[in-house]
């Protein structure tokens, strides 16, 4: 079980068998954007915006990054054969 979910999060964080530091990235910035929501709608009741902005542009920029690149990757090995 533990194995597992080893397994899982590297496939999460991985490209090729090496660890994306765009997906990294992207997943650690996304989870702090749901603490800082959390936590800012407990103590004032709404969200702080700018900060909401930041952290989801940085989010959005590196997990669309690595998707687009994903996806181009593929076209290009698609075309050369």
């Amino acid at each position: 079980m533990l194995k597992t979910i080893k397994n899982f999060i590297y496939s999460l964080l991985s490209e090729d068998g090496a660890i994306s530091s765009k997906r990294f990235v992207g997943i650690i910035t996304t989870l702090f954007l749901c603490v800082a929501l959390i936590y800012t709608l407990i103590k004032k009741g709404e969200p702080a915006s700018i900060l909401v902005e930041c952290i989801t542009v940085i989010s959005v920029g590196a997990l669309g990054i690595s998707a687009t690149q994903t996806i181009f990757k593929k076209k290009e090995t698609e075309k050369i054969d």
